[in-house]
């Protein structure tokens, strides 16, 4: 009985090949799996006295996925934080 069955479905799965079957005309959809450029705040932005950077995701070395996120690269002291203020104070004054 399996083997009349197996070869019955076998037959009918052939026999379909040879059926014509027209075009469907469907919409393409493309699915990104990837981690984003960078969310909310672009490539870096300063908060405090920190700038952070993005950092995308990456694959560890046991395959997981690590995903991407902001990280402080540099940070700003007092001292740099008195030069940004003359500066800005001297091109208000000065016009430059």
């Amino acid at each position: 009985m399996t083997i009349h069955r197996t070869l019955l479905i076998a037959a009918i799965l052939g026999a379909s090949a040879f059926i014509p079957v027209e075009r469907a005309d469907a919409q393409r959809v493309y699915v990104h799996v990837e981690d984003r450029p960078y969310y909310r705040h672009g490539p870096s932005y300063w908060r405090d006295d920190a700038r952070y950077v993005w950092v995308p995701g990456r694959r560890a070395v046991n395959g997981r996925w690590i995903r991407g996120r902001y990280v402080v690269r540099e940070r700003r002291g007092p001292i740099d934080r008195l030069r940004d203020r003359h500066r800005t104070h001297r091109a208000l004054i000065f016009g430059r």
